[in-house]
């Protein structure tokens, strides 16, 4: 396990605030250079994002934005499977 840094937005303003998940090692070497971050929803529900920066703000090539609904709790859609879920799609998306 490694311990990744993830930016989580809170209600009601959206304020940034510092997270670390604990995640495989392989899917945190594929993290690398992506942008993490997550948001409570109003139901409970926890919205996890990875992406990579945009790094031509003129290009009119937008990068792809991965997201995945979690549940806050343990289970398959738990907040951690669906972050790895999506760091996995993002560096395929890259990659492939």
């Amino acid at each position: 396990m490694k311990t990744i840094d993830i930016t989580e937005y809170r209600l009601p303003n959206g304020g940034k605030f510092p997270l670390k998940a604990d995640i495989s090692d392989e899917v945190a070497d594929m993290s690398n250079g992506m942008v993490l971050s997550c948001e409570r929803l109003t139901t409970g529900q926890i919205a996890v994002y990875a992406t990579y920066p945009i790094l031509d703000p003129d290009s009119l090539e937008d990068e792809d934005e991965f997201c995945e609904i979690a549940v806050n709790g343990p289970g398959e859609r738990s907040t951690v499977n669906m972050l790895e879920k999506v760091i996995r799609e993002c560096y395929s998306a890259k990659k492939g």
